[in-house]
């Protein structure tokens, strides 16, 4: 394109076709993102989302089974050192049970 100015200087030329775009091309064009990427939206809405919730829900259930083994270890302990400490206990008269000794406080 060519334009006769008498002048000198800086000119603005605006453009504005006039021409009707193809539908299907206008279609092409026009597509957002989620248009133009349907397989792979559709694929993360259906496939990925449910993968995401069951490999969340192993990992609930294997969390949740780690902290119930902690706490049977803490337990077990426990328990442990409550047997050393009755198997310590001696009797202070014939006949007194290790409840009553423990009660007194060893």
């Amino acid at each position: 394109m060519k334009y006769k100015f008498n002048k000198n200087g800086v000119f603005a030329v605006i453009f504005n076709p006039s021409m009707e775009i193809d539908p299907i091309v206008k279609k092409e064009v026009y597509c957002g993102i989620i248009c133009q990427n349907k397989r792979v939206f559709f694929i993360a809405l259906f496939i990925g989302i449910p993968l995401l919730c069951l490999l969340n829900y192993f990992f609930y259930q294997f969390f949740e089974r780690y902290l119930e083994e902690e706490h049977l270890k803490m337990k077990n302990i426990f328990v442990s050192k409550k047997m050393k400490e009755i198997e310590n206990v001696n009797m202070d008269f014939k006949g007194q049970t290790i409840f009553e000794k423990l009660e007194e406080g060893v």
